[in-house]
């Protein structure tokens, strides 16, 4: 059975100690490392299921008590001698994922988490996920679940103290497409809204089975001119963006199909309503797009003021960004096609995809 207690830093052989020594103490922390991030893999595994399923998870995502991973330098290191640099070097304290979220909720203490690896990132955007899909589950207030506005500002506390300020590499681009993916899906359950242009427009689909409850019908021709349609929009618009930046090679990651398929049901949802010609700002304040209490800005703050703006559909003075909507939908198709090759789920989605434009016509 697997305890969640890391080697302390001053069980680390000195790096004069005999090499079977060190060798030794090394494979040990190597083993219980692989198993503890095989075990967190098990919990992003849990929230991919749950999108399918359409229920909660099978596990507490939120009181997970597993400790972060350690840091990818030191998971890395090819001889014992480096490992043995690396855990000197890394003498902070690992936090468990339970005080992660504790944290992510409490907007006076979030600073204090230092996430380790991008991966330790990855395991708690699963579970913001988690209660996301609680939250459609419930179809409502219910007792343990944080409230939407909550759960929001979790997630721009994330991006703010994490996504935002790492460089764009590869894997900032997965963790920034699974942040955007979670954030619309917090505006609209995306598997109800596909099940709903299903129906609309006679399509069989076999990703998402029928809900166990009365679902709660969309007026598609209705929602597309709401707010929460607007916040859909922006964040499947950014999800089209990455992943036009990411090579097919780096693909592998379990939530890349999701994303670009709910970026392309939102798609299909405006242009079922012929709101094909879309007007986008130019520059986003994500606090702006979800936080409803903060007070209008001013005009001269352009992201906020332009962010502000769309979301309650107003006029903008400046700063858009004009974007087909049917064309975006033939390009995510494409690019569904393509992840196909290595995501056999992908090749239902880009079936349903290719059925809508084809109905759109």
């Amino acid at each position: 059975m697997y305890t969640p207690n890391h080697i302390p830093c001053s069980d680390t052989p000195d790096i004069t100690a005999p090499i079977e020594e060190k060798k030794g103490k090394w494979k040990s922390w190597a083993r219980r490392e692989t198993q503890l991030r095989t075990l967190l893999g098990l919990y992003v595994l849990d929230g991919q299921i749950a999108y399918f399923s359409n229920g909660a998870p099978s596990v507490s995502h939120v009181t997970n008590s597993l400790a972060l991973p350690s840091k990818e330098s030191v998971f890395n290191a090819k001889t014992a001698e480096q490992w043995i640099v690396e855990m000197r070097h890394h003498r902070e304290p690992l936090g468990t994922f339970r005080e992660v979220f504790i944290s992510l909720f409490d907007s006076t203490s979030f600073q204090a988490i230092r996430f380790t690896s991008h991966f330790s990132v990855h395991v708690a955007l699963e579970g913001l996920q988690a209660l996301v899909f609680e939250g459609c589950v419930a179809a409502g207030a219910a007792l343990g679940i944080p409230s939407r506005t909550q759960t929001s500002q979790a997630l721009l506390r994330l991006f703010d103290y994490h996504l935002e300020k790492h460089p764009l590499s590869f894997e900032s681009i997965e963790l920034l497409l699974r942040w955007h993916t979670i954030c619309l899906n917090l505006a609209i359950y995306s598997g109800h809204l596909c099940r709903q242009l299903c129906t609309h427009h006679g399509v069989d689909q076999h990703l998402f089975p029928k809900l166990s409850t009365t679902p709660i019908l969309i007026d598609i021709h209705r929602w597309v001119y709401s707010s929460d349609a607007r916040r859909a929009l922006l964040h499947a618009f950014h999800i089209h963006e990455l992943v036009e930046r990411l090579p097919m090679g780096r693909a592998h990651a379990t939530h890349i199909p999701c994303s670009v398929f709910a970026a392309a049901t939102v798609y299909g949802a405006f242009c079922t309503a012929s709101r094909v010609h879309m007007l986008l700002p130019d520059s986003i304040n994500w606090k702006y797009v979800w936080d409803e209490t903060l007070e209008p800005p001013s005009p001269q703050v352009h992201a906020a003021f332009e962010s502000w703006s769309f979301i309650l559909g107003l006029p903008s003075r400046s700063g858009k960004l004009s974007r087909n909507l049917r064309y975006s939908l033939c390009l995510l198709q494409g690019i569904i096609q393509k992840i196909s090759s290595q995501w056999g789920v992908a090749q239902e989605m880009s079936a349903i995809v290719l059925a809508w434009t084809s109905r759109l016509s």
